[in-house]
């Protein structure tokens, strides 16, 4: 005879699914203040006279100015600017992140607060790197400086991530720190109307949708049966 019976089930998702993270970032930037300075000695690491041309902001550090800007440095002029860069810097991924500049002529940067790269010296356009250790998703305050003094310009910041070494992306700087991650859980409907037929050694189960025209989920089950 068949025994017919609702078992006492458990149920897990068959299949694994990624939780979604939604990180929320203000898009505008780095904060950009640039200032003339007297050429009679190199600048120190602080404001001087605020260059009325100069830019106020950049989506990144990538700048080739004898190229790409006719020799004029940031908004400026040609030579004895000084540019301060502040904001907050995100990577997409924890571990050990390296950094290298390509400046001329010095660049200093930090985050929160502590040193990272010192090149801040007379030189032509070449790399310094260090190594960071970082976390996913979390903001670090990011603070840099950068001077030109003569002849050549350029600064250039660079990271190495899982694409290689590229230039540190518009989307890694932002104007205020990244929100937290979001983590979205899909919603997964129970089955509705579960039965269990035993026939010898099989059990057939069925169920039903929860509500119409939803889809039915498939499902690992375990049960106990005591009689």
């Amino acid at each position: 005879m068949k025994l017919k019976f609702l078992a006492s089930l458990f149920f897990v998702l068959a299949f694994t699914f990624w939780p979604l993270t939604i990180a929320k970032a203000d898009p505008n930037g780095l904060k950009v203040e640039v200032y003339t300075f007297d050429p009679s000695a190199t600048p120190d690491r602080k404001a001087y006279t605020l260059c009325e041309s100069g830019w106020t902001s950049v989506a990144n550090i990538d700048s080739d100015f004898d190229h790409d800007n006719a020799g004029i440095v940031a908004g400026c002029q040609g030579d004895f600017v000084l540019v301060h860069y502040s904001g907050y810097i995100t990577s997409p991924r924890s571990g050990l992140v390296s950094f290298t500049n390509w400046s001329d002529d010095g660049f200093y940067m930090s985050f929160d607060d502590v040193p990272v790269i010192d090149a801040w010296t007379l030189k032509g356009c070449s790399p310094t790197t260090a190594v960071v250790g970082m976390t996913a998703n979390a903001s670090v305050k990011f603070d840099a400086w950068f001077y030109e003094f003569g002849g050549g310009a350029c600064n250039r910041l660079f990271w190495g991530q899982d694409e290689g070494t590229v230039i540190v992306p518009a989307s890694a700087f932002s104007s205020d720190v990244v929100s937290p991650p979001v983590v979205v859980t899909p919603k997964l409907n129970k089955p509705f109307l579960l039965e269990g037929v035993v026939d010898g050694t099989n059990v057939d189960l069925t169920w039903s949708r929860f509500i119409e025209e939803t889809p039915i989920e498939r499902y690992a089950v375990t049960w106990t049966y005591g009689g």
